[in-house]
């Protein structure tokens, strides 16, 4: 009987050790995946980021010269920079407006956006928008896209011309019916808040009278 106690005491005790040592080596096998994720995902990032002889990333192969929407997108999930330069490129994003004939195109270009991309952006050279890049190729789909989403149609480029001024230009006169179709839509808008602001300073005018 007196055996019974110290055994299990014993038993108990080498359970312990062992559930240490257990925990130690699961700890161990934790630091070392997390490491190893951590470089693995830096040497991803690093990869994806990489440039060609041609200065071209993957993200560009994926977008312009080998278009996979699938490829792209797992780039930008990969860490890919949503807008990279391409030797004397005008950027992706405007790369992809210049292409653009399809809704494949706009698909990308929203991926983009989501990842980090400016509608906004403006070509370094010409100083010319993506709205000015569409109203030269006439491209409708996209250009309504790029209106929906509040670009500046009265934006000028280098030679102060507006996107209207460049479909004009073009003789692009869809496009050129689309954007004097906003055009007066925004004026009407502002000659609106106008009004009301208007009404709302004479009302005030009475009332200190």
């Amino acid at each position: 009987m007196g055996l019974l106690p110290y055994g299990a005491g014993s038993t108990n005790q080498l359970r312990g050790l062992v559930y240490t040592q257990l925990l130690m080596e699961r700890n161990h096998i934790k630091l070392t995946f997390r490491c190893y994720t951590f470089k693995r995902l830096t040497y991803i990032i690093f990869q994806v980021n990489a440039v060609n002889t041609f200065e071209e990333t993957p993200l560009h192969i994926a977008t312009l010269r080998s278009p996979s929407k699938i490829i792209a997108k797992l780039l930008l999930t990969s860490g890919a920079y949503h807008d990279p330069k391409s030797g004397n490129s005008m950027g992706l994003l405007m790369e992809l407006a210049l292409q653009a004939s399809s809704s494949w195109h706009i698909d990308v270009i929203k991926l983009l956006v989501r990842h980090g991309a400016q509608l906004n952006a403006v070509e370094p050279l010409g100083k010319r928008s993506l709205l000015h890049i569409v109203a030269m190729t006439g491209y409708l789909p996209l250009a309504s896209y790029l209106l929906e989403e509040g670009v500046n149609v009265y934006a000028r480029n280098l030679q102060q011309k507006t996107p209207l001024q460049m479909a004009i230009m073009f003789n692009n006169w869809d496009m050129m019916e689309l954007l004097m179709d906003w055009c007066s839509e925004l004026e009407k808008d502002v000659d609106s808040v106008d009004s009301k602001q208007d009404i709302s300073q004479d009302d005030d005018s009475n009332q200190k009278y």
